[in-house]
């Protein structure tokens, strides 16, 4: 993204994973990234299986300005349904 008055314009998440995130014979591996502005709660943001890596998420919020203190999380699942450590990012 690109720094503007206020926060971020354009934001997008570009998510890579040590061992990968390539389907296998077992299935893909399945993402979620929820979202919270400044004071809000967190909201589900987008999820799904991943078919592209890296997983590229792109924030959809109107007017294309993430405030900025955005707090985002993305929680990344295996091919058998094991949650990964989850990764927090906050926008400044």
């Amino acid at each position: 993204g690109t720094t503007v008055v206020g926060g971020i314009a354009d934001i997008t998440l570009a998510v890579s994973h040590p061992l990968g995130l390539k389907p296998t014979p077992l299935g893909p591996w399945r993402f979620e990234v929820l979202r919270a502005a400044p004071g809000n709660a967190w909201s589900m943001m987008a999820a799904g299986d991943i078919s592209e890596v890296p997983l590229v998420v792109h924030d959809p919020v109107a007017g294309n300005v993430t405030l900025a203190a955005t707090s985002f999380e993305v929680r990344l699942y295996d091919p058998i349904g094991r949650l990964t450590p989850a990764l927090a990012l906050v926008t400044s």
